[in-house]
């Protein structure tokens, strides 16, 4: 952990652990990250150097609001003025990374051809508990080419029980039997 991205992440980690916020603040950090994803436009807007620094706070003071944001406007602006506002999405990643390390918990995104029901979900985290030895909290998003099954992506580590997945699988142990 030596990168800048790094050492601000360990900052935002710093703050919340300071405040007592880290469950707010796993949150807020979050969602910051889904709007820098959904907006690169924004990212772009921030860096750009044709834009009067004024202009960018007053765009943060609106977008992120201290009262909403806990203090991540502050932190945005300090990220501006030092020049690292291109790193944010990493910056944030990384702060989520450790603020869940902190609170013993992983998010997970499970892609199912249809919705699963709360039972199912819960026999998940519950499996998911016992694997990791700590709480993992999913979302169910839909993925209809899978054709059945299911494939769980918790923080980057892919668990494949998919139909596709099983098919090919069963391809290559044929081509190998040739």
């Amino acid at each position: 952990m030596d990168s800048i991205a790094s050492r601000y992440a360990l900052a935002l980690n710093k703050i919340a652990k300071e405040t007592g916020q880290l469950q707010a603040s796993l949150e807020v950090c979050q969602q910051a990250l889904i709007l820098f994803e959904l907006e690169p436009t924004f990212t772009k807007f921030l860096a750009n150097e044709f834009y009067s620094k004024e202009d960018k706070f007053k765009l943060i003071d609106r977008i992120f609001p201290v009262n909403d944001w806990l203090y991540l406007s502050n932190f945005m602006k300090l990220t501006l003025v030092k020049h690292r506002i291109n790193a944010i999405q990493s910056i944030l990643k990384e702060a989520i990374e450790l603020i869940q390390h902190e609170l013993k918990t992983q998010n997970g995104i499970v892609y199912s051809v249809t919705p699963l029901t709360q039972d199912q979900l819960s026999k998940l985290v519950i499996a998911l508990k016992a694997y990791y030895g700590y709480p993992v909290t999913l979302q169910n998003l839909l993925k209809t080419d899978l054709i059945g099954g299911i494939v769980l992506d918790i923080q980057g580590k892919v668990f494949d029980a998919s139909m596709i997945e099983k098919l090919n699988n069963l391809r290559q142990r044929l081509l190998k039997r040739g």
